[in-house]
């Protein structure tokens, strides 16, 4: 059974800060996922792929799908409600749930 679960804007920081001290980052459709970031002075969340950027301005909403205890995907809402979604290829252990609603 897959669940949703939404991390409080407060946590974002610490929470991809401590994400990206525990994992190999896997690989998202053939590009690796070098790192991601969210800066809350500039309210941007960047994911950093290979040699290229993206940059989600001013985030509404990210959530984390896990199934199990396993990290699946991150799905992050933008300021005009668009949906980017981040598919882990390797799932991984979950147990960075202290930044949960």
């Amino acid at each position: 059974m897959v669940a949703e679960k939404e991390l409080r804007k407060s946590n974002w920081k610490a929470y991809f800060e401590a994400f990206a001290k525990r994992t190999h980052f896997p690989q998202l459709q053939q590009v690796l996922v070098v790192d991601i970031t969210y800066d809350p002075r500039a309210d941007v969340l960047a994911i950093s792929l290979g040699n290229r950027r993206h940059l989600i301005r001013q985030p509404k909403s990210i959530f984390v799908e896990d199934a199990v205890g396993t990290l699946m995907r991150f799905k992050i809402i933008d300021a005009d409600n668009l949906r980017h979604i981040v598919q882990l290829q390797k799932p991984m252990a979950d147990d960075l749930s202290s930044g949960l609603r």
